[in-house]
């Protein structure tokens, strides 16, 4: 719980409230995870902290000794024995594009939640954690405060804004104040809390009101402690239900997605990050934005603007998403110079004709012989290429033929595959894929009559590290070997009016 629901929006939110860091936060990713660590994961990695307003990264590592460096693996260029270090050049790419957008801005946390530091330190406390989850759960976004800002207010130019109701902290405007139950409250918070009540700005306890305040005597905590009985404490279950903290949420679901995560900045315009973290699940549903804007789709991963469907309601407008399983969407809003041209590709309904792609003869070669690929063999689609060769690392080179003619919209969609792929169409690039959904645009690439595709796949080196005797330190997952190659279908799906 504190990794997956807490850890990043603490780095954001120190960020945030301190004003020499500017809004800066960096992760060190991706180290110690193991040689089966590869593209398809450290995106995700990457798009889950982005999500939560991490907007700097340093890739650990990069070693200078000879492969195999058993010291925290996985390394990325391994002296040209990593298969993925073009697909990580890529991965590189596309985190600039979307920490572009999340930089030089604010975050919208409407939500502030006192950090339980104070309060653990003096007696019993229920943990930020239960708080956080229930928060991201529910796509509201919240800045995680110290006591500090309310002791040392010019510190993090902290100022309670008591006729608008705002708490501004560093610049970013909170209205809600959300302290998770504890024993005992520091003075400073505790001393917020009653100017708050005073003018009707929103505070709300979790499960339980605290018993004394920590760092003053007996008596004025006495004092304290029975003024603040009116305050509003809540199972943090209900927590996102009360209608102070509800009116925060970033978007409004059709339904509940409890893995449904939503970043909200403002950097001149509005952008949304949308990620799923279901690693099973497609989110396919309409999500409605607070206010009418024109928004677009950026495609960070081919650094494009595409059409969103959408409507407006109102004051709202509505957008309809698909997102598979780990992946994210970014939104830009307030961009109607550049929406008339682009709705021009919407399609509201199509009918589709789908050539399955079999009769694939591969190759493979290691990274080090890249592009020298041995003789052919029949593909294994239904299990990849793990049983055949159970201890190959490098790249696999999927060759086939297709025949068609007079192509309209087509893409090739592979259901998966371990891990980056890149697609060639008569011997030119149509792209490369690290994450689901694996999809390639072909339509200019494809010609009258026969066409031969190409799909050559960067596996991890898991698989040659493992046959070479290559421990991870125990820093690694014990689990089975992942799949490798590609797996399942492969198919160009033409669209046609």
């Amino acid at each position: 719980g504190f990794y997956h629901y807490m850890l990043g929006r603490m780095g954001a939110s120190m960020a945030a409230i301190d004003p020499k860091k500017k809004g800066r936060c960096m992760c060190e990713n991706f180290g110690a995870y193991g040689w089966r660590l590869g593209v398809r994961t450290e995106k995700y990695l990457n798009d889950h902290f982005m999500a939560r307003g991490i907007n700097r990264f340093v890739p650990h590592a990069f070693s200078p000794k000879a492969f195999p460096d058993p010291d925290c693996p996985p390394h990325f260029y391994a002296h040209g024995e990593n298969p993925q270090m073009k697909a990580f050049g890529e991965l590189m790419a596309y985190t600039n594009r979307v920490c572009q957008l999340i930089d030089g801005g604010i975050g919208e946390t409407p939500v502030a939640l006192l950090y339980h530091g104070e309060s653990q330190w003096a007696g019993d406390y229920e943990s930020n954690i239960l708080a956080c989850r229930n928060l991201t759960q529910n796509q509201i976004n919240y800045l995680i405060i110290p006591a500090d800002v309310f002791e040392e207010k010019e510190k993090s130019n902290t100022v309670f804004d008591k006729e608008q109701k705002i708490l501004s902290v560093n610049g970013t405007e909170c209205r809600v104040l959300v302290i998770s139950g504890c024993k005992y409250l520091t003075k400073s918070a505790a001393s917020f809390v009653l100017e708050a009540m005073e003018v009707g700005f929103p505070v709300i306890f979790t499960g339980s009101l605290p018993e004394g305040i920590s760092d003053t005597d007996r008596d004025e905590s006495r004092e304290i402690i029975n003024r603040l009985k009116d305050v509003k404490a809540v199972p943090v279950e209900e927590l996102a239900q009360e209608p102070a903290i509800h009116k925060c949420c970033s978007v409004v679901t059709e339904k509940r997605e409890k893995n449904l995560t939503v970043y909200h900045y403002y950097n001149e315009g509005e952008v949304y990050l949308f990620l799923n973290e279901d690693m099973t699940h497609s989110i396919r549903q309409w999500l409605t934005l607070p206010k009418k804007n024109s928004v677009v789709i950026y495609d960070a991963w081919e650094n494009r603007i595409k059409a969103a469907k959408t409507c407006s309601e109102e004051e709202q407008t509505r957008i309809y998403v698909d997102l598979k399983p780990l992946e994210m969407l970014v939104l830009i809003c307030e961009v109607s110079d550049l929406l008339p041209e682009v709705l021009e590709s919407d399609k509201t309904s199509v009918e589709e004709k789908v050539y399955e792609l079999s009769d694939f003869k591969v190759s493979r070669c290691e990274a080090v012989h890249y592009p020298q690929f041995a003789e052919k063999e029949e593909a294994d689609l239904c299990h990849g290429m793990a049983v055949k060769h159970q201890d190959f690392s490098g790249f696999y080179r999927y060759e086939t033929k297709v025949e068609g003619y007079d192509w309209k919209q087509a893409q090739l969609v592979i259901e998966d595959v371990y891990e980056a792929a890149e697609v060639f169409v008569n011997g030119v690039s149509a792209g490369m894929r690290i994450a689901q959904p694996y999809q390639f645009v072909l339509t200019d690439l494809l010609k009258d009559g026969e066409n031969e595709i190409v799909i050559e796949v960067a596996t991890t080196l898991e698989r040659k590290a493992r046959a070479m005797g290559i421990g991870d330190g125990g820093m690694g997952a014990l689990c089975p070997l992942a799949p490798t190659g590609i797996i399942g279908k492969v198919s160009i799906i033409e669209e046609i009016k």
